[in-house]
């Protein structure tokens, strides 16, 4: 089963922000927010894949929610939706960091058919990415690319790790990277995970089997979020958002998200 997307929907008009969610909920996960501070706080919490965003909010513009909204990884897509179409507007929102301007009332097929695009164009970046690197690691010698994926991945805000198998098929991961960003957002350095198999780090929320979980992945070639858990010297439990990211040969690199204050934690 694909996993459904993740959708933010920003409106002060309550009537148009239930509609929004009944036509979009069939098909995706969908979330609601009456002004900015409400969205920022959720962006904060979990992971969008697209936020549908009203020009005119109570607390602040659209176009200034857009540039405080956290994207997160992959790249959150945004579209502003207005009753008050200019093409300042549009070129405003858009020159901001918009995916796209809609005009309101729009109707249920076109919405649909606006998020799909907009969940296509993400896929193909993913994509497009993992290309360049594959592209880029054919024609480098093995310690440029090395120290390539060091410096980027050491000046990144959010963390990235690379686990390597044992061998093919083999559910025996073991930590070979981790960035600066890991430390901070897990508590744990990279001095006592190094070496470690990934099943002695992390879990998942149930409780699976993680390593079978790694193996399905990097057989379909996708990239999957996953929520899970690791535990800290003082028992303290810090939940994490996990993007698997498959590369060729028998590497994935992990990026993590800080999820300590969203519902995964609320008793």
């Amino acid at each position: 089963m694909e996993e459904r997307a993740q959708i933010l929907i920003v409106d002060d008009d309550l009537d148009l922000l239930e509609t929004y969610a009944i036509v979009l909920s069939d098909k995706y996960n969908v979330e609601t927010a009456k002004d900015g501070a409400e969205a920022i706080k959720k962006s904060l919490e979990r992971h969008f894949d697209v936020a549908l965003i009203d020009l005119v909010l109570p607390d602040m513009s659209g176009v200034q929610l857009l540039k405080k909204l956290k994207s997160g990884t992959p790249k959150l897509r945004k579209i502003v939706i207005t009753g008050h179409a200019t093409i300042d507007n549009a070129i405003g929102a858009l020159n901001l960091g918009a995916d796209a301007f809609i005009i309101k009332p729009i109707a249920p097929e076109a919405l649909l058919k606006i998020i799909c695009d907009q969940l296509i164009g993400q896929q193909r970046e993913i994509r497009l990415i993992q290309q360049k690197v594959d592209e880029y690691a054919k024609t480098k010698s093995y310690e440029e690319k090395g120290n390539m994926f060091v410096d980027v991945f050491n000046n990144v805000d959010f963390g990235v790790e690379v686990w390597a198998q044992k061998e093919i098929n083999s559910e025996d991961f073991r930590l070979v990277f981790s960035n600066p960003a890991v430390e901070r957002i897990t508590g744990m350095s990279q001095q006592e995970k190094i070496g470690k198999r990934v099943d002695e780090v992390y879990s998942m929320h149930p409780m699976q089997n993680f390593p079978k979980l790694l193996i399905s992945v990097m057989d379909s070639k996708k990239i999957k979020r996953v929520p899970i858990y690791c535990t800290l010297h003082d028992s303290q439990k810090r939940n994490l958002l996990m993007g698997i990211v498959p590369l060729r040969g028998r590497f994935i690199a992990i990026i993590l998200e800080d999820l300590n204050r969203s519902p995964l934690n609320q008793k």
